[in-house]
């Protein structure tokens, strides 16, 4: 195969490879703002349910929000898994092109990318989730406590 054919045949790969880890990192962002804004508003819902003594409500809501929450996570780790799939490919076009190690984007960024940081990005993105989480079994704590005060007091 000549040069100029190897070279086309590189960057057709190479850039289908990079383009698709591209719209998996766009979509990965987008579908964790949807999380976080939908989750926010439900939290200020329940909050507001909670305030005005709605505290059987705020346990169902609460429990629906632990659900989301983990399905949150669930969605975190499967669009994880497709965002590292394409660049750890895009890295694999990199060695069958045998590319010199100067140039190379992805095997050289990974190896940059070792020695400067110790927590994985993708655990960081996790914290949100993880915070949300905190926040809606903390909400059910109290409706609950308020349940069984409400049922105390009536007794």
């Amino acid at each position: 195969m000549s040069d100029e054919l190897r070279q086309r045949e590189f960057a057709e790969r190479f850039g289908a490879a990079i383009e698709t880890w591209r719209f998996e990192v766009n979509s990965y962002w987008t579908r964790n703002s949807y999380f976080a804004v939908f989750q926010g508003g439900a939290f200020v819902a329940l909050w507001t349910l909670l305030q005005k003594q709605y505290s059987v409500t705020a346990v169902g809501m609460s429990l629906f929000g632990v659900l989301l929450t983990l399905v949150w996570f669930v969605n975190n780790g499967r669009m994880h898994e497709y965002v590292e799939y394409w660049w750890n490919r895009a890295g694999e076009i990199e060695d069958e092109f045998e590319v010199k190690a100067e140039r190379r984007l992805i095997l050289g960024y990974e190896d940059r990318r070792k020695h400067k940081h110790c927590l994985r990005y993708s655990t960081l993105v996790q914290l949100a989730p993880c915070l949300f989480l905190c926040g809606w079994l903390w909400v059910f704590c109290l409706s609950v406590s308020a349940c069984l005060h409400i049922k105390l007091t009536t007794l």
